[in-house]
């Protein structure tokens, strides 16, 4: 595949080689402090053209968040225990390696447990997760935009990485693959030989900017992951550590998040091709609180722009249903711009009247003037307290149990029906539009 002129490729070749050996160095910059066997998490960013800065965190809640802007450049990074999140745009690149990044790690120690198994026995087991985002590149071959995954077994005998990057390739854009180098720099989105393997092709460029939807499975294959340790507890033998990078060059945009959904044999499961593990029977105790909880939750927006997550502080998000506008109870807020759609969802478990965060998180990044809208039957349309967080899909929202968003008469739970968007003129909550 070649990348425009020889020059030209050249060049994003190189970028690409520049923006591994950066990331893996920024990665490393980042990393966990050591606090013996402590759950922890950590954040980056570098908005072009400052110096990379990070924050760690080892206490609860385990929430680690790092913004840097610069004008419209941006770096960012979020981490917790169950979900990444990196960031990273620059729209006035000069040179071809001018970037702005984002990072963000977790790391967490799972005890596993089968009672037909011996004690402190060692077996393949797998860390499954789906990397979700956006990559957009302004038309110029020394512009590209890319993210890494890189996963940590028991004491770091096992790193296993994955690098994507978007480039252009004559008139056209495209998303690949390809090798990185030897262990642990291996590539698992790259061909089995090691060779290019092509993801996505943007044929069309829009505003100047070729744009790809990306959403992959990942799997972290951990071959020395200790079970039914003696003592139980937090060490190196059953330590697992995900991080991920995202990356801008010139004039591009990189937004992703690494969604973990967590069920009862997650995150660390027993490899189905391994005789010696049984399938069933196995049970989790996680270092981090945080890890065990049901949200966040993802689900595919009606829009077809990627997954959306949503958290809450207190209770648990349960229903969760992406809704499309024609299955509103209503027309849409006139003049509004809903770019990911509507979402239905559930909170239970709280207190009567209580006030909770709700915290969402978008495919793409959101306007700083984005709003929830909600719907109730008594108000109509109107808006949550809310606030965007600048450059990210991130949107923290208030509300109540038995308020007017909250569509269940149940006390101590919570039922929303409403969506982020930005709407250019605002109307009384007592507007109503016909039935459908």
């Amino acid at each position: 595949m070649r990348f425009g002129s020889k020059g030209e490729k050249q060049v994003t070749r190189s970028a690409y080689f520049l923006c591994v050996i950066h990331i893996a160095v920024l990665l490393l910059f980042i990393s966990m402090p050591a606090s013996g066997q402590d759950p922890s998490v950590s954040a980056g960013g570098k908005a072009f053209p400052n110096a990379a800065g990070n924050v760690f965190e080892t206490t609860p809640p385990l929430v680690a968040t790092y913004l840097d802007t610069v004008g419209e450049n941006v770096g960012f990074g979020e981490a917790r225990p169950g979900r990444l999140r990196a960031s990273a745009k620059i729209v006035n690149g000069i040179q071809p390696f001018d970037q702005s990044t984002g990072t963000s790690a977790w790391r967490d120690y799972i005890d596993k447990s089968n009672l037909l198994l011996a004690d402190n026995g060692t077996g393949t087991f797998v860390h499954r997760f789906v990397l979700s985002g956006v990559m957009r590149i302004r038309q110029d071959a020394s512009a590209s935009a890319g993210v890494n995954v890189v996963g940590y077994g028991p004491a770091f005998q096992d790193a296993i990485a994955g690098y994507l990057e978007m480039g252009q390739s004559g008139n056209q854009a495209i998303l690949f693959g390809t090798t990185g180098g030897t262990h642990p720099f291996n590539n698992i989105f790259a061909a089995e030989d090691g060779s290019m393997r092509i993801w996505g092709v943007a044929s069309t460029a829009v505003d100047g900017y070729f744009t790809i939807q990306v959403r992959i499975p990942v799997r972290f294959t951990f071959t020395q992951f200790r079970y039914n340790p003696v003592p139980p507890g937090p060490s190196v033998f059953n330590s697992v550590q995900v991080e991920m990078g995202a990356y801008a060059f010139k004039n591009a945009e990189a937004d992703f998040a690494s969604t973990f959904n967590y069920e009862t044999q997650n995150p660390i499961v027993p490899d189905t091709t391994n005789p010696n593990l049984p399938a069933t029977g196995w049970t989790y105790a996680a270092a981090s609180n945080d890890i065990t909880l049901p949200s966040p939750l993802s689900v595919p927006t009606a829009t077809g722009t990627g997954d959306a997550a949503f958290s809450t502080e207190l209770g648990t998000i349960e229903n969760l249903e992406a809704i499309d506008e024609a299955l509103l109870p209503t027309l849409k807020p006139e003049g509004g711009d809903f770019p990911h759609g509507f979402f239905s969802f559930d909170v239970t478990g709280v207190d009567t009247a209580a006030i909770i965060d709700l915290t969402t998180v978008m495919p793409l990044a959101v306007a700083p003037s984005t709003q929830w809208w909600f719907h109730s039957p008594a108000a109509g349309w109107s808006t949550l307290p809310a606030s965007a967080t600048a450059g990210t899909g991130q949107l923290v929202m208030v509300a109540a149990d038995g308020a007017e968003e909250d569509l269940d008469a149940t006390d101590g739970v919570l039922r929303l029906l409403g969506g982020p968007g930005q709407v250019e003129v605002i109307f009384a909550n007592s507007f109503e539009s016909p039935a459908r």
